[in-house]
């Protein structure tokens, strides 16, 4: 499996960056699973994701966690779910998902690791860890080609901040 990358964010404006960095490096096929405890910064990583993908303001971007799905139209179709409320795997039938993660859009997955098994295994996942008040350290784990060059190119975007 590719090397995994790991970033020091300091502030929530630079966690942005990062996210707006990935989502110009993303597009239509490609599944992002963003993982991490309460209030790490999941939601606020797919808005900068989704401006990244060309939607023109993250302002309607909320957390799904009650919708369990939200679509948003930029560039490319963005499929946002939030898989915390639900209890097995099962329900991904319900939902959609699997039709979701063969569409012509990119699928964000707050809270995939519930369920990482039944994700695709080529991915990229996402690990945000509180770090301190503002700080997160931001993990980027690839699984195939495609994401590995996905972070390799990210790696150089945000060495280059």
């Amino acid at each position: 499996m590719p090397k995994k990358l790991a970033f020091t964010s300091f502030n929530l404006s630079n966690t942005k960056k990062i996210g707006n960095m990935l989502g110009a490096l993303l597009a239509a096929g490609d599944i992002v699973s963003l993982n991490g405890e309460l209030g790490a910064g999941k939601t606020t990583i797919a808005k900068a994701i989704s401006t990244g993908l060309g939607l023109k303001s993250d302002h309607y971007v909320v957390s799904p966690t009650f919708a369990i799905i939200n679509e948003y139209h930029a560039d490319v179709k963005i499929y946002h779910f939030d898989f915390y409320r639900l209890g097995d795997p099962s329900e991904l039938d319900g939902i959609g998902a699997y039709e979701y993660f063969q569409s012509d859009g990119v699928c964000l997955i707050e809270w995939g690791d519930k369920f990482a098994d039944a994700l695709p295994k080529e991915r990229l996942d996402v690990l945000l860890e509180h770090a301190g008040a503002r700080q997160r350290t931001i993990t980027f784990s690839p699984h195939g080609k495609r994401y590995a060059k996905i972070v390799d190119d990210l790696k150089i975007s945000v060495e280059n901040l």
